[in-house]
């Protein structure tokens, strides 16, 4: 999808869609309303927005993993320039992202860190599947 396609969709030429698409929509309110710094895509507040959605979004696919199962984000980080200087101050790079520690914790400082996606990857909760027959 091109930028110009975002922008057709958010001028109303493909309204239907994104009503029934709400946060495909927040996306690309998002995009194309710039959130940028620097001239470039800040990837670090598309982390701030993601994880705010997992925790309080109902509609975000991956709510039922974080917000329908009670993990939240502290009041602090509801601010995006706060978030910024923990990160900052944290190690975040671009080739990071942001892991909570007890993956049944909440977003907050105490228990989130940066880490490769290899790194985040050996910190998820086991998934008990039943297997019936």
């Amino acid at each position: 999808m091109t930028i110009g396609q975002i922008k057709g969709m958010v001028a109303g030429e493909e309204y239907d869609f994104l009503r029934t698409n709400p946060h495909l929509k927040n996306r690309i309110m998002f995009l194309t309303l710039g959130a940028t710094k620097g001239g470039c895509w800040d990837r670090l507040y598309v982390i701030w927005q993601d994880m705010k959605a997992r925790c309080e979004k109902s509609y975000a696919t991956s709510y039922p993993r974080y917000g329908a199962r009670g993990i939240s984000i502290c009041d602090d980080w509801h601010d995006f320039e706060t978030f910024r200087g923990w990160a900052i101050a944290n190690g975040y790079t671009d080739k990071l992202t942001i892991d909570r520690i007890d993956s049944d914790g909440n977003y907050e400082p105490s228990n989130c860190r940066w880490a490769t996606y290899t790194e985040q990857a050996a910190n998820k909760k086991p998934r008990i599947v039943n297997m019936k027959g």
